[in-house]
């Protein structure tokens, strides 16, 4: 009875219209579901449906070789129904690492290698399984730990198996085809072969051993289709390149994002000046603090003089300041708003010193035509304005954000005349619009804000408007008495602080 219930039910499955498919459309539809999902159960479930479906889904092996691991024993079943094609390996859980050797074995077939390690001791025992074994067809190794470098282990910077399975340059590459490496907190000698025909290069290794500068140009040269370039690393080493030896200039036509902390700003700006790039590309530049502090700043060497061959860097009209509390955050924009900054610049100050906070702005500012300056909540950004001023010959809108004291000297140099006797630069000679956003003006400042507007008047460079956004002022006629002087006053949600 039960053998004829069963052929009963097959008969009636077998008329179902999926049952009418081509086995090979079927076969896409459930690589399609695969794809789509993020649960590796979904493909054991399609094929409990019935008969057919398992077994053209067993005799389907791209269905099999995409393998999120979190159970050895599950992800050997996955090997063994993908046959001989390609493996696609993510690791989720850290407790299957135990069985890593077990899928090691199978590394010659692996194209992409995604695994997130805890300590140093897991680390080690990847790469001891790695060690020996050849990878033709890898071409993403991502081997990633959020923790520090002597964590499990004595010391990255020892050699471990990992470093000779990505051997040196000088030898048969065991990853032919890798093209994407993202390692942390660790990384293979910086004359390993791996590091040749990359598209992403992404090593955070800021405790261990830097290259110098050479042995990074280098790099670049041996990957010209370099897309992404994501470096934490410590300040370069000597040798150094000079800005005028052609012989180190490289062009990566294809590189879209260029990110680098730790090195000296001024071997950043050495980077750069030998770097040919696109006007696509976007930077995220977070140098060391110089050893000693001065006000015109070994930070003004984070840019090359010479910017014609960074065609991004050259129609930026919008800066953006912004003091975080810890340090200062320097963005850099074309006009169109709500894009993303072509260039951020991370500057690491120590907010209890005032001599590392009166550092000029690290950034090519002649050309901008709005200066945006944010203030950390219950922070004084303390800053060299007249040299600022002087320089941002270009700049028709300024914009303080939660300014406090700062506009103190802010408004009394922009007090001063714009014509200047002593030839040491105007200040802002083309501003014509000022906005405070959340921020007190007590008596002095409301009277610096007026002497402000009356003194770039008089210089034949007045200001045709002024901006309040959630401002405190001491008297409720000062809307009033900046229109008398023939500003346009936008004022909202103004307060008054008598």
């Amino acid at each position: 009875m039960k053998e004829a219930v069963a052929y009963l039910q097959t008969i009636r499955i077998s008329r179902c219209m999926m049952h009418r498919l081509p086995s090979e459309l079927l076969a896409h539809i459930l690589s399609y579901s695969n794809h789509t999902s993020s649960q590796i159960r979904d493909l054991i479930t399609a094929t409990h449906v019935c008969q057919t479906w398992w077994t053209i889904a067993f005799n389907c092996p791209t269905l099999w070789n995409e393998i999120l691991v979190t159970n050895v024993a599950k992800a050997k079943v996955f090997i063994e129904r993908s046959k001989n094609t390609l493996l696609d390996i993510r690791f989720e859980r850290t407790l299957a690492l135990r069985d890593f050797g077990d899928l090691a074995y199978f590394i010659g077939r692996v194209r992409p290698l995604v695994i997130n390690v805890q300590d140093g001791c897991e680390l080690l025992h990847v790469s001891i399984q790695l060690f020996g074994r050849s990878a033709p067809h890898l071409e993403k190794f991502h081997l990633l730990g959020d923790f520090a470098p002597g964590r499990g282990m004595t010391t990255l910077q020892d050699p471990i198996p990992l470093f000779h399975w990505l051997r040196p340059a000088s030898q048969p590459s065991a990853t032919p085809a890798l093209r994407s490496l993202r390692l942390r907190p660790i990384a293979p000698p910086w004359n390993s072969g791996a590091f040749q025909n990359l598209t992403v290069l992404d090593i955070a290794t800021p405790g261990m051993a830097a290259p110098s500068e050479i042995q990074l140009r280098k790099i670049f040269m041996q990957c010209p289709e370099l897309e992404e370039v994501h470096l934490d690393i410590a300040p370069l080493t000597a040798p150094f390149m000079s800005p005028e030896d052609c012989a180190w200039d490289v062009q990566l036509p294809l590189l879209s994002s260029f990110s680098i902390e730790g090195p000296m700003p001024q071997h950043i700006a050495g980077l750069l000046s030998h770097s040919v790039l696109p006007a696509t590309t976007r930077f995220k530049l977070a140098p060391a603090p110089p050893p000693q502090t001065h006000l015109d700043g070994p930070y003004e060497a984070i840019f090359p003089k010479d910017i014609t061959r960074l065609p991004a860097l050259a129609s930026l009209d919008t800066v953006h300041l912004t003091d975080t509390g810890d340090g200062t955050r320097l963005t850099l924009h074309r006009a169109l708003e709500g894009l993303e900054p072509v260039v951020t610049v991370t500057l690491e100050i120590d907010p209890s010193d005032p001599v590392s906070r009166s550092l000029p702005p690290p950034i090519i500012i002649e050309t901008a035509e709005t200066l945006v300056i944010i203030t950390a909540k219950g922070m004084e950004l303390v800053v060299d304005w007249e040299n600022v001023f002087r320089r941002t010959v270009e700049v028709r809108t300024l914009r303080f954000v939660r300014p406090g004291s700062s506009l103190d000297p802010v408004l009394a140099y922009l007090s001063h005349p714009i014509t200047d006797t002593l030839n040491l630069g105007s200040m802002c000679p083309n501003l014509k619009s000022i906005g405070l956003v959340d921020a007190f003006l007590d008596a002095r400042y409301e009277r610096f804000l007026l002497d402000c507007v009356r003194g770039r008047a008089r210089d034949g460079g007045g200001l045709k408007d002024v901006k309040l956004v959630n401002v405190v002022a001491p008297s409720d006629d000062l809307v009033d008495r900046l229109s008398a002087l023939g500003v346009s006053v936008e004022a909202v949600r103004m307060v008054d602080g008598s």
